[in-house]
């Protein structure tokens, strides 16, 4: 009972702060917003989106314990592959604008409705996983199947060993996380291309809307994949071996040893982040707000 115990928490703790940080926001947000309504349409496509997402990431952690070697090894996938099902299906419905939308002799770029701290924190996300990446594919060693994903330390003639994240892993993660960016670029001026609909401004706070939720969308898959690198690289961490001498006993661990416990907590808030940024766009379209009408223009809402 206390392994259960253990267990669900381990797998869905963060999950379950995250959602409940989502309801807090989401509460607090409900009272203030005063934008013109978003189209049932894509709300339904927001909500349906999240929930392939969401949904893939709880069944994977309630399939048995402990989880096929396969299942272990698409753990890092698992939250990017999520993420760009989410991302594109966020596109839809794709409108068709007719010869009565409004003309805007502005032109309309990836920043027009939203800002463009939204990429630059995704862009960051990424930076850090790169820079993770690289320096633990760097400290991966082939194991006796010739993937690198393995991790020796050497002492007195002894070699101890665990797995790595290592380039075995990465690499296809690394593909899938480029796809992820470039699925985002692509959605994001998809909504900002088309010309304005005739009502303009619930349109513009539409796309305002959508653009804020795909970026987000985005930085909780980073932040979810994020949290799997880290996990591991504690547990590569705790690596320790030694054996007993006529002078005592002669022990060893990683030069990053000291780090096992900060990783571990890093990689619980990164999930907890994840998971948040998921459940509170899912949440926004789920429940929407009675707005009132705006009277700001297109260019406002991009502010």
């Amino acid at each position: 009972m206390t392994l259960a115990i253990y267990i669900f928490a381990f797998e869905f703790g963060p999950a379950v702060v995250g959602f409940m940080a989502a309801l807090i926001v989401r509460a607090i947000t409900r009272r203030r917003s005063s934008a013109p309504p978003v189209a049932r349409a894509v709300r339904a496509w927001t909500i349906v989106g999240l929930l392939v997402a969401v949904l893939s990431e709880l069944v994977r952690r309630l399939l048995p314990y402990p989880p096929p070697e396969a299942l272990m090894d698409a753990r890092f996938a698992a939250p990017l592959v999520g993420g760009i099902v989410a991302v594109v299906l966020l596109l839809l419905p794709i409108s068709r604008r007719s010869m009565r939308g409004t003309a805007a002799l502005s032109r309309r770029t990836l920043f027009s409705f939203g800002s463009r701290w939204w990429l630059i924190a995704l862009l960051t996300l990424v930076a850090i996983v790169l820079g993770i990446t690289a320096a633990a594919g760097a400290a991966s060693q082939p194991d006796n199947l010739g993937h690198y994903r393995f991790y020796t330390i050497e002492l007195g003639g002894v070699t101890m060993g665990t797995r790595i994240y290592g380039w075995y892993y990465s690499v296809p993660a690394l593909v899938l996380l480029g796809l992820l960016v470039l699925a985002v670029l692509i959605v994001v001026a998809s909504v900002a291309r088309p010309p304005l609909a005739a009502d303009d401004v619930t349109d513009a706070a539409t796309r305002h809307w959508r653009t804020r939720n795909i970026f987000a969308v985005a930085g909780g898959a980073v932040l979810l994949h994020l949290s799997t690198i880290l996990w591991s690289l504690a547990g590569t961490a705790m690596l320790h071996g030694g054996y007993s001498t006529p002078a005592g006993f002669v022990g060893a661990g990683t030069p990053f040893a000291v780090l096992e416990t900060p990783l571990q907590v890093t990689s619980v808030m990164a999930e907890t982040g994840g998971w948040f940024l998921w459940l509170v766009v899912l949440l926004m379209a789920a429940f929407p707000t009675a707005r009132k009408g705006a009277t700001a223009s297109w260019r406002s809402a991009s502010r």
